[in-house]
């Protein structure tokens, strides 16, 4: 069996986008800001509001790797995380991707 190269590409980049949200989890958790900041782009945006939400809380969308290291860092500072990752949905259009 032969792949398109197309075909090949856009798995890659799916790969690549789980394997961002793997670290992403584990920073969270192994409270690991290096491996957290190696998840997201320098000009990521994170939206939680429908999290936030459903816990009865408003979080503002955030923008900037730096800034959202930080402020994850500082909101999860008192809880201890285990995050499990599975079925992930990627959607990727043109230079965005999102879980």
């Amino acid at each position: 069996m032969t792949l398109s190269p197309l075909f090949a590409h856009d798995a890659a980049d799916r790969l690549a986008v789980v394997e961002a949200l793997y670290r992403f989890t584990a920073g969270i958790d192994l409270r690991d800001n290096n491996l957290l900041a190696s998840s997201l782009a320098e000009n990521a945006v994170s939206d939680f509001w429908p999290a936030a939400a459903k816990a009865g809380s408003e979080y503002p969308i955030i923008e900037g790797r730096d800034v959202i290291v930080s402020a994850l860092t500082t909101s999860l500072a008192t809880l201890d995380t285990t995050h499990s990752v599975s079925n992930p949905r990627v959607t990727i259009d043109g230079d965005f991707s999102g879980i």
